[in-house]
C-alpha cells in the first residue's frame, strides 16, 4: 500500500481588472497576497500583511488542454493502471469550476477534463484489444442534501433519493446505474444526458449557476493479457464538480435558490470540517454529516489517488472568497491516501486454468501408469455401475466369502468410495441387529437380561439334577 499526497492545483479565472493584491510565481508555484489592515479605526494602510500559498501548479492561462495535461493527465493514468482516482474542481461560484471540468460545448478546443478523459480511456481501449477493457459510466447529484440519478433509464415523475452504504470500507450508492459504454461517442452521450438533468440556476453572478455537486464515474475493467497471469484490475474514475460558495448578498437569491444556497454553503462546511479532522489526525472524521462528504470519504483518506483544482477569480471584489478557497487548499494540500492497485482473479480465466491442469494431470497419471505397466486406471468419477461392482465384493468379504485382496485398490478416488461403502455396510447391519433386538423384545438390554439369565440358570440346572441323581443312588445304596 503506497501512501500518496493530495495533489492541489490553482487556476486563476482570467480578468480584465486583475487584483493588483494578488502575485504569482511561476517557478516557485506559489500566490502571495497581500492584505490591507485597518488599525484604530483609521484609515487601511497599504498592504501590511502577507499571506503566502504553496501549489502544485498555478494555471493562469485559458487553455483547456494544459489543465488536462497538467493536473489530470496522470490520475487517467492511474486508473488505466488499476487505480482508483478524484479530480475535485473548488471555488466560489462563477470563478470557473464548471468550465475547468466540462468546458465550453460550442468549441472543441475548450473541452475540459470529462471529454478529454474520455477520449483518452477510449483510445487505450482501442490501442489494446488484448486487454479487454470494460467501461461503465454514472451520473449523480447531490441536490438539497439528497443524493439523486441523472441517468435513470426512465425519468419518473419525482426523482428517487438514493443511499450511499458503506460495504467493507468502500461507498456505494444503492440504485445508481451504471451504464455499460463500448466508444467514447456512448459515454459523452450518456455525459451530456446527465448534464441536461443537473439543477441549475441564475443570480447575479452566474446565469448558469450549478445548485448541486454533481459526480460523473467512469468505471474501468481491465483484463490481463498474460495467459500466465489469469486477473483483472478494477478501477474507477470519479469527475467531481462541486457547486460554489456563495455570498447571499452579493448573488442576490431569493426562495428556492436561497434554500439551495445555504445547503450549498452548509455542505462545503462539513467538508472543510472532514478536511481539519483529517488534517490534524483525529481519530474520529466526521464523513457522515453530509452526503457530500460520505461520497469523498475514499477520495480523502481511502483508496484514492486524488487531485483538487482550486478555481479563483483575481480580482479585489471577491478578494475574501480567494484567500477563504486558497485556506481550504492548504489543508488538503497535506492530506494522505492510500492508493492500491485493484486487482483481482479473473473467474472465468481461473475455471479455464483449473480444467487445463486437471487434463495436464490425467494425462501424466495415464503416461505413468503406462511405464510402470499397470493397467489402463480411469481417474473420472465413478460410475454407479462401479460402485455396484465394489460393493458386492465388499459384502462377499464381509460375509467371509472373499479374501481382502478380492477388493481392487487403483487410485484414491477408489480409496474414498471404498470408506463411503463400508460405512454404508455397517449401518445396513446395525440396523439389522436393532430390528432383531426389537422383535426379540424390547431392545439390547432386555436382550442382554434374557441372554445373562440363560448362561446363569441353564449350567446351575444340570448341576441340580446331577446331585439329586447321586442322591438317589446314595439312598438306595444305604437302603
Amino acid at each position: 500500500m503506497g501512501h500518496c499526497r493530495v495533489k492541489v492545483h490553482l487556476r486563476l479565472r482570467p480578468s480584465c481588472r486583475p487584483s493588483t493584491a494578488i502575485h504569482v510565481d511561476h517557478a516557485a508555484h506559489t500566490i502571495r497576497i497581500d492584505v490591507l489592515k485597518q488599525h484604530g479605526g483609521g484609515p487601511p494602510k497599504p498592504y501590511n500583511d502577507q499571506m503566502v500559498f504553496p501549489f502544485d501548479s498555478i494555471i493562469q492561462s485559458s487553455c483547456q488542454e494544459a489543465v488536462f495535461e497538467q493536473c489530470a493527465r496522470q490520475v487517467v493514468e492511474d486508473v488505466l493502471g488499476g487505480y482508483n482516482g478524484t479530480i475535485l474542481t473548488y471555488g466560489q461560484t462563477g470563478s470557473g469550476k464548471t468550465f475547468t471540468m466540462t468546458g465550453d460545448t460550442k468549441a472543441y478546443a475548450h473541452r475540459g477534463i470529462v471529454p478529454r478523459a474520455v477520449e483518452r480511456i477510449f483510445a487505450e481501449k482501442v490501442a489494446k484489444p488484448e486487454a479487454g477493457i470494460t467501461v461503465h459510466v454514472s451520473y449523480l447529484e447531490v441536490y438539497n442534501e439528497g443524493i439523486y440519478d441523472l441517468l435513470p433509464q426512465r425519468r419518473l415523475a419525482s426523482a428517487v433519493n438514493l443511499v450511499a452504504m458503506e460495504d467493507n470500507g468502500l461507498i456505494e450508492i444503492k440504485g445508481l446505474n451504471k451504464m455499460h459504454v463500448n466508444t467514447e461517442e456512448e459515454a459523452m452521450k450518456y455525459f451530456f444526458e446527465g448534464e441536461r438533468h443537473r439543477s441549475v440556476a441564475p443570480h447575479a453572478l452566474n446565469q448558469m449557476s450549478s445548485r448541486s455537486h454533481c459526480v460523473f464515474t467512469m468505471f474501468v475493467e481491465r483484463h490481463s493479457g498474460l495467459r500466465t497471469l489469469q486477473e483483472v484490475t478494477s478501477s474507477k474514475l470519479n469527475l467531481v464538480d462541486l457547486a460554489g460558495s456563495e455570498r447571499l448578498k452579493r448573488t442576490e437569491v431569493g426562495g428556492t435558490t436561497k434554500k439551495e444556497a445555504m445547503l450549498i454553503n452548509k455542505s462545503l462546511s462539513f467538508l472543510e470540517q472532514a478536511v481539519f479532522a483529517l488534517r490534524q489526525g483525529l481519530g474520529h472524521v466526521p464523513f457522515r454529516q453530509s452526503r457530500l462528504t460520505t461520497l469523498l470519504k475514499d477520495a480523502l483518506g481511502g483508496n484514492c489517488k486524488t487531485v483538487l483544482i482550486v478555481c479563483a477569480w483575481a480580482e479585489d471584489f471577491f478578494l475574501d472568497e480567494t484567500i477563504s478557497a486558497l485556506r481550504f487548499a492548504q489543508r488538503v494540500k497535506y492530506l494522505k491516501t492510500s492508493a492500491v492497485i485493484n486487482k483481482k482473479a479473473d473467474a472465468a480465466n481461473t475455471q479455464r486454468r483449473y480444467v487445463r491442469e486437471i487434463s495436464e494431470l490425467k494425462q501424466e497419471l495415464a503416461l505413468r501408469d503406462a511405464l510402470t505397466g499397470r493397467p489402463s486406471i480411469s481417474y473420472d468419477e465413478l460410475t454407479e455401475e462401479t460402485r455396484s461392482a465394489l460393493r458386492e465384493r465388499i459384502q462377499a468379504f464381509l460375509a467371509e466369502e472373499a479374501g481382502i485382496d478380492s477388493i481392487p485398490i487403483e487410485n484414491f478416488k477408489q480409496v474414498k468410495e471404498l470408506f463411503c461403502l463400508f460405512k454404508e455396510a455397517q449401518v445396513s447391519l446395525r440396523g439389522e441387529l436393532e430390528k432383531l433386538l426389537r422383535d426379540y423384545g424390547g431392545g439390547p438390554d432386555t436382550f442382554l437380561n434374557h441372554s445373562q439369565h440363560d448362561v446363569d440358570i441353564n449350567p446351575g440346572s444340570e448341576e441340580a439334577d446331577d446331585e439329586e441323581c447321586v442322591g438317589e443312588l446314595d439312598k438306595e445304596a444305604c437302603f
